[in-house]
């Protein structure tokens, strides 16, 4: 599974984030394990994926583009990550809803800084 960067989930959180890693006793890799600072004190937590993936729409909703996944046939997922203020968005498959999330949302991070 592809995971979110760290500059990602730190826009997503507003928290420092040091690492992130897949939860090593969850076999259905539906929960992440992240690292972050808060007010110069070092956390630890897990977060299951729906919510990340919730709070990373949520996100990219503030930015400017809904995101909008569906399943397609053969078990992949498609994301069509429309630009509400005229940003010009790819279309993009993965084979998970969380993995084509995570990737529309890089996208819109690395797009936004330019």
């Amino acid at each position: 599974m592809t995971l979110p960067s760290k500059e990602l989930l730190s826009a997503v959180l507003g928290k420092n984030i040091l690492t992130v890693r897949q939860n090593r006793r969850d076999k259905q890799w539906s929960i992440i394990h992240i690292v972050y600072t808060e007010e110069d004190e070092e956390h630890s937590r897990d977060i299951n994926v729906y919510e990340l993936m919730h709070l990373m729409k949520e996100w990219a909703f503030e930015q400017g583009v809904e995101v909008v996944t569906y399943k397609r046939a053969y078990k992949t997922y498609r994301a069509l990550p429309r630009g509400l203020k005229g940003i010009q968005t790819p279309e993009i498959t993965e084979a998970t809803e969380f993995e084509v999330v995570t990737k529309a949302c890089e996208w819109i991070k690395e797009n936004n800084e330019e």
